[in-house]
């Protein structure tokens, strides 16, 4: 949160895909960060703790989808480690097109 402003300046969510205890090891990640925000180290900030954080929960791979509309998003992910997994074709409708998603995922062991 900007201090100054009390604006929100970015969100990070995380959960176990499920409650079966073959996920007990695995979050799904989700993120947002504020457009004023964005390049300013406010989503690097909050992946650096959750990433230092998980070991302590035993997490051993943390996954999350990104748009292939968003390039910026899918390189910011792969500096910080993360790799593509699977790709979703024509997995949303939005704006009158189809977008595809990518899956990636980091492995922490």
């Amino acid at each position: 949160m900007d201090e100054a402003t009390g604006e929100v300046l970015g969100a990070l969510s995380y959960h176990h895909p499920s409650p079966l205890p073959a996920h007990r090891r695995h979050w799904v990640l989700g993120i947002g960060i504020a457009p004023s925000a964005q390049g300013q180290g406010v989503g690097q900030a909050l992946m650096q703790r959750l990433l230092t954080m998980a070991p302590s929960h035993d997490i051993g791979k943390i996954s999350l989808r990104v748009f292939e509309t968003n390039p910026n998003a899918r390189r910011f992910y792969q500096k910080l480690g993360f790799h593509e997994e699977g790709f979703l074709p024509r997995e949303y409708w939005l704006n009158d097109q189809w977008v595809a998603e990518y899956i990636m995922a980091y492995y922490l062991d």
